[in-house]
């Protein structure tokens, strides 16, 4: 008696379960990237590509809501994220392009967790060659 009451609760449940499993809509939001691509302007010498922003979360001005900077270059570049000293020890080494006038190595702001580093980023490595930065 007790497994047909449980059955029949069972049964009396799944379609509230049906119900519960509404699907989500998400739409993408707009914005505007900013383009600050250049020139690594002296060799092995930390230069700025963007400050660090004012806050991590809202629709605020100065948000960063993502980046890519990508080697455009024929050398290993370095890209620091952070406060303090940059070093090449403790930057991203971007890999150049393998062949003229492709893209190198890349990375971003964002995470696995779906923030974005908020923090100053710079960049180095040998003078004259070029890399791409684009942030939203």
């Amino acid at each position: 008696m007790l497994k047909r009451l449980i059955f029949v609760l069972v049964l009396t449940l799944l379609p509230l379960c049906a119900l519960a499993q509404q699907p989500v809509v998400t739409m993408p939001m707009a914005v505007t990237s900013t383009n600050a691509s250049g020139t690594i302007t002296v060799t092995n010498t930390f230069q700025q590509i963007w400050p660090a922003t004012s806050g991590s979360t809202g629709g605020g001005a100065g948000v960063r809501r993502g980046c890519i900077v990508v080697n455009t270059g024929t050398h290993v570049q370095y890209v620091f994220f952070g406060s303090g000293t940059a070093t090449t020890a403790t930057s991203i080494p971007l890999n150049p392009a393998s062949v003229a006038g492709q893209l190198g190595g890349y990375v971003t702001c964002g995470s696995v967790g779906g923030t974005v580093a908020q923090d100053q980023v710079q960049i180095t490595g040998t003078a004259g060659d070029t890399f791409t930065a684009m942030q939203e």
